[in-house]
């Protein structure tokens, strides 16, 4: 076994890929490892405070659980949470994750939104994973996806 500052590393044996893991078998989860149950919290930096919440509230409609004058909590369907916070910077994010949001009619949801002056950068359309989705920016440039699984 090598040691590389202070941490010990088992070598790969010739043509494998490293020793195996205990698997569990009905989630193929290694034993022993931490399991992270869901995606609670999704927060997001911004510039103006009011603004965006007039923006996530009163254009995308979504209900203010708690508000503070640098903070606000909304509620998402199901168990996720949305934050706004102050300390954020105009324009798109590098390396920020791609978050989807979920319509049951992209094609009435971005027509009522155009309609509301989102700032879409991608009219719906087919994705190369095989989804329906449309691109927007919210009013710092935090980018934002409409998906809807067409069948």
């Amino acid at each position: 076994m090598e040691e590389v500052e202070g941490i010990k590393i088992r070598p790969p044996s010739s043509g494998s890929l490293g020793s195996k893991v205990k698997v569990s078998e009905e989630n193929n989860i290694p034993e022993g490892s931490f399991l992270i149950k869901r995606v609670n919290w999704l927060e997001v930096k911004v510039t103006d405070i009011d603004k965006s919440l007039a923006f996530y509230r009163d254009t995308l409609g979504l209900k203010v659980r708690e508000q503070w004058p640098n903070y606000a909590i909304f509620d998402l369907p199901g168990t996720l949470t949305l934050a706004i916070m102050s300390g954020g910077k105009k324009g798109p994010k590098e390396s920020a994750p791609n978050i989807y949001f979920a319509v049951e009619d992209l094609d009435a949801e971005y027509e009522n939104l155009r309609t509301k002056g989102v700032n879409f950068i991608e009219a719906p359309r087919r994705q190369y994973w095989g989804g329906y989705a449309a691109l927007f920016a919210d009013p710092d440039g935090n980018l934002f996806y409409l998906t809807q699984s067409k069948d």
